[in-house]
């Protein structure tokens, strides 16, 4: 499966403008028609649409959104390199589809703020990476992060493919030892 498709799945796709549940007038793949940078990526009809003008369609097709998200995609891409540094090409592939999805979800601001999970990644300790995304101390694990809380079932999905990340590398280490591929 690939990592756009990933995220597709994870936003679902609305047609029509609603407001999220953290009050944002939303279609597409989660895109938050207040923020300028989806705005400025808008024709003027829909814009007008979503501004009462009852003469246009608010009415958001796949063709209008998807060089939208690819846009977005792409940044999110350029942000995770980024937060995970120099040593990019040598993580997991299923923490760099996780770290991606993050920033398109939450983005550049509310992720920096997840310094430990950086750390984590960058150490490639994949699962206490896994742990800092759900508790906002993995070590007393009292208190479950608002990420966590908010987007339940994508959570626990990365949770899931963070932590099965050391199996997997476990796997592959002792295929080698066996002569394996």
């Amino acid at each position: 499966m690939s990592k756009k498709r990933t995220t597709k799945d994870f936003e679902g796709f609305e047609e029509l403008p609603y407001v999220d549940t953290k009050g944002n007038l939303t279609s597409g793949y989660g895109f938050n028609l207040d923020d300028p940078s989806i705005r400025s990526q808008l024709s003027k009809d829909y814009l007008a649409a979503i501004g009462g003008d009852t003469t246009k369609s608010p009415i958001m097709t796949k063709k209008m959104a998807d060089p939208i998200f690819k846009n977005l995609y792409d940044n999110s891409i350029a942000e995770a390199k980024k937060f995970i540094g120099k040593d990019y090409d040598n993580t997991d592939e299923d923490a760099i589809e996780v770290t991606t999805d993050l920033f398109y979800n939450m983005g550049n601001t509310k992720l920096k703020k997840f310094t430990g999970y950086q750390k984590a990644i960058k150490a490639k300790d994949y699962d206490r990476a896994a742990e800092e995304l759900k508790w906002y101390n993995p070590d007393k694990k009292k208190r479950l992060t608002g990420y966590w809380t908010d987007t339940k079932s994508r959570a626990k999905q990365h949770y899931k493919a963070l932590k099965a990340i050391k199996a997997k590398i476990l796997e592959n280490e002792l295929i080698k030892q066996l002569g394996g591929e």
